[in-house]
């Protein structure tokens, strides 16, 4: 879409005017906010990737919107020095977005410490920016309640200590920010409305920070991909997190089933992501069948996972999302344990190369409820199996590519057949 598409404004009912990804430029934008009368009551501009605004833009956006609450400046790489002033005399923002400006430094950063109302503020991937930043600008908008630092590669425990004064500050995210220790997290820790904190790719964070974080009673949500010097030490101290709804220890391959066993008292539990626990098994399986309100779980790739397992999981009735994908030890028995979860919406058995047609065929009957079905890399099945997914009239997406077996002729025949599915595999790639 160009600028040439800007002869009616796009604002919705909730007052945003969303331009992104337009070849729109300063005058454009100016032309725009003037001609069109509608655009007088925005609170919300989107100009994520348009990469001809500069601060001329911007000061024409302010003059024409001086309340704006809501501004998304994602991936505009024009953005220098003046525009970064223009936007900090947008005092009435709630909600900055400025990831993937990579241009973006603690000097274009310090206009926006006047923003005293902003509540929001995403800065991720913007990697030139330093612990100067945190301690300068960041720790001064006290009514943050969500802060966004993935990718932000220079920041240190030094920054992240800066924080501590924002008592607010409910959502915090420092994705791949690689030199942050243990040290950061005892400041996190005390913040005492955090809720949602993602620390994913933080590769120095140990045991010892979950034992600083468990003390913290009203968090809601703890990601901790990648992050893989976590033991069962650490999960250990878990169970005291009671208010814990989304955990996710994806690629933490140190984790075990004896592990697991600390967090069968975690009874809101909704989310659980362990994919590339390579450890975890059937008992760990048998733990989880303990928790009443789990509704997804991932279990990719956790190598010891059998048939057993598969049926500990059937006993969550809780359960609309499983993944099993990559472990090879399942096998149609374990389908068919799978297949009689009451509430089951998404499966994916993936690189479950022991499943065979007869799977499917029990797939077919007992998982009446299935909406969306990944069998890729299943290389046992053979075009035998497409009669019974054609019965899966109720399925809006199905994953075959990768089954060597099936006839890309008759998967063909196959999305005819299940004209509302969205059927990715040979013969047919949406």
């Amino acid at each position: 879409m160009t600028a040439t598409d800007l002869a009616l404004p796009r604002v919705d009912s909730n007052g945003c005017l969303d331009l992104s990804h337009l070849a729109i430029t300063d005058r454009e934008l100016d032309d725009l906010l003037h001609q069109n009368a509608a655009i007088t009551g925005c609170t919300t501009v989107r100009l994520a990737v348009c990469p001809q605004i500069t601060a001329r833009g911007l000061v024409a956006l302010h003059r024409a919107l001086p309340h704006l609450q809501a501004l998304d400046l994602r991936s505009c790489p024009q953005l220098d020095e003046n525009a970064f002033a223009v936007v900090g005399k947008m005092t009435d923002l709630r909600n900055l977005r400025l990831s993937s400006c990579y241009q973006l430094t603690d000097a274009h950063l310090q206009p926006l410490a006047a923003l005293e109302h902003l509540e929001h503020l995403e800065c991720v991937n913007c990697v030139n920016l330093t612990d100067h930043a945190l301690t300068t600008v960041m720790s001064q908008m006290r009514r943050l309640n969500a802060l966004w630092l993935g990718g932000c590669t220079r920041l240190t425990d030094a920054g992240v200590q800066q924080l501590a004064p924002l008592s607010n500050l409910r959502d915090l995210r420092v994705v791949k920010c690689s030199h942050l220790t243990d040290a950061s997290i005892n400041t996190v820790a005390q913040l005492p409305s955090l809720r949602h904190l993602n620390l994913g790719f933080c590769h120095r964070i140990t045991d010892h920070a979950l034992m600083a974080l468990a003390a913290h009673a009203n968090l809601w949500s703890l990601r901790l991909l990648g992050c893989n010097q976590i033991t069962d030490v650490g999960l250990s101290t878990l169970q005291r997190l009671s208010a814990l709804q989304i955990l996710s220890f994806t690629a933490c391959a140190r984790i075990t089933d004896a592990g697991l066993r600390a967090l069968e008292n975690l009874s809101h539990l909704a989310e659980l992501r362990l994919l590339g626990c390579h450890q975890v098994g059937d008992a760990g399986a048998a733990s989880l069948s303990h928790l009443p309100r789990l509704g997804l779980l991932n279990m990719g790739e956790c190598r010891e996972l059998t048939d057993q397992g598969a049926a500990h999981l059937s006993r969550i009735a809780s359960l609309t999302t499983v993944s099993v994908a990559g472990c090879k030890a399942i096998t149609n028995d374990g389908v068919a344990s799978l297949a009689t979860l009451p509430l089951l919406r998404t499966l994916s058995l993936s690189q479950c190369v022991q499943v065979t047609d007869d799977g499917i065929h029990t797939l077919a009957r007992a998982a009446s409820t299935l909406r969306t079905l990944f069998l890729s890399d299943c290389v046992n099945l053979t075009s035998a199996c497409l009669p019974a997914l054609a019965q899966m009239r109720e399925l809006v997406q199905l994953h075959v590519s990768g089954c060597s077996g099936l006839s890309p002729e008759l998967v063909q025949d196959l999305a005819q057949q299940l004209p509302h599915c969205i059927l990715e595999g040979p013969g047919n790639q949406e």
